[in-house]
């Protein structure tokens, strides 16, 4: 405590309640960082490969969204996001292991 304050140093009070789980971001950048060059590559040279990256990525954001706010979200619904999310990132891995 400083000056009657608390001070968290590089978290916020929501970060330290949630745990380091809730945080984390799945995105396909940050889940398969070894083929970080060929994903740039494949983004820019095929629509359908970008466009499942993209998907994937905001369903990340939605689903963490959801969780690190606690919203209103049936569990079918939450479990069909992640479900869809877990599909597309088969999929991309798929492609980003063809060579």
């Amino acid at each position: 405590m400083l000056g009657g304050h608390n001070i968290f140093l590089g978290a916020t009070r929501r970060e330290m309640r949630r745990g380091d789980m809730l945080s984390e971001h799945h995105d396909i950048d940050h889940e398969f960082p070894e083929y970080h060059a060929k994903l740039e590559i494949l983004v820019a040279a095929d629509p359908e490969f970008a466009e499942q990256v993209a998907r994937h990525d905001k369903l990340d954001d939605q689903i963490r969204e959801l969780e690190e706010l606690g919203q209103p979200i049936s569990d079918e619904s939450i479990e069909a996001m992640k479900f869809e999310r877990a599909g597309l990132k088969d999929i991309i891995y798929a492609k980003l292991r063809q060579d």
